[in-house]
């Protein structure tokens, strides 16, 4: 399912109107099982595409406990919850879920250091050597001239694209010194696996959509070019065969944007 379902910003409407009665044990235990089914998947369509909704993964869990009273039990729908969990950054509840229920397909889950305390933006996870720890921390985007790719692991498009910029000398030279790759994903041995293949090290899972404004994680690869902490120019998408030219005309025209010298950055 494409984030730009039409049924998506109905869906939302409509759970932002869930009251929370509505998911009292005694109120559930009415629902017929396909109901409740129903219900569970929409929600679940929510946590993802809306991983900061409030309440998603709290309906979730409650759905979930009448499933399994009923004796219900899906490893699917449990999985769903979990990566409900880690979308919303809610790892001691995702860990929690792991345990009561082991041996499930689940996301891994590093140890998880940081806080975000040092917020509220540009907010995102740096991923130890070995994807084994995923420290919080603030990103270097509120002064200067930054460059930011944010992409999905394992995006073709995206990997092209970090091919064609890092192969070229100008490109090359600015997305070194000043830019870094981002996705809302949390996987983190994928983004271990981009850096150690690009051998590019500033690879980052960011914390949740509002901690940067302005930014679609809905697609990728998507441009970014920021002064002093605002995007001045932005692009999304790559060159093709139609359009062998389209990524780099659209780079250079985001680093003329925030004024940066591509002779300079060679120069370093």
């Amino acid at each position: 399912m494409k984030s730009d379902d039409p049924d998506l910003p109905k869906v939302l409407f409509l759970a932002s109107g869930f009251e929370e009665k509505a998911f009292e044990p005694v109120v559930l235990s009415g629902y017929a099982d396909s109901a409740l089914a129903k219900i569970y998947d929409a929600l679940f369509r929510i946590s993802f595409f809306f991983p900061e909704h409030p309440r998603s993964a709290d309906l979730q869990a409650k759905i979930l406990e009448e499933k399994l009273r009923r004796g219900q039990k899906s490893d699917s729908d449990i999985e769903r919850l979990h990566r409900a969990y880690v979308g919303a950054r809610r790892f001691p509840e995702a860990e929690a879920l792991g345990g009561r229920f082991p041996g499930l397909k689940y996301q891994y889950l590093p140890k998880i250091s940081g806080s975000p305390a040092g917020g509220p933006f540009w907010l995102a996870y740096s991923i130890s050597p070995s994807a084994e720890e995923a420290s919080l921390g603030v990103l270097p985007l509120a002064r200067g001239a930054k460059v930011v790719m944010g992409m999905f692991p394992g995006c073709g498009a995206s990997e092209k694209a970090m091919e064609d910029i890092l192969a070229d000398p100008e490109m090359g030279a600015v997305f070194k010194a000043q830019g870094s790759l981002l996705t809302l994903r949390f996987d983190p041995r994928s983004m271990a696996l981009w850096r150690d293949h690009f051998k590019f090290p500033q690879v980052h899972i960011a914390y949740k959509p509002s901690a940067f404004p302005g930014f679609d994680f809905d697609s990728s690869p998507n441009f970014y070019f920021l002064s002093d902490g605002k995007i001045a120019y932005a692009f999304t998408g790559w060159s093709n065969r139609k359009n062998p030219d389209f990524g780099r005309t659209e780079f250079f025209k985001g680093l003329s944007a925030i004024s940066v010298s591509t002779a300079a950055a060679a120069s370093k």
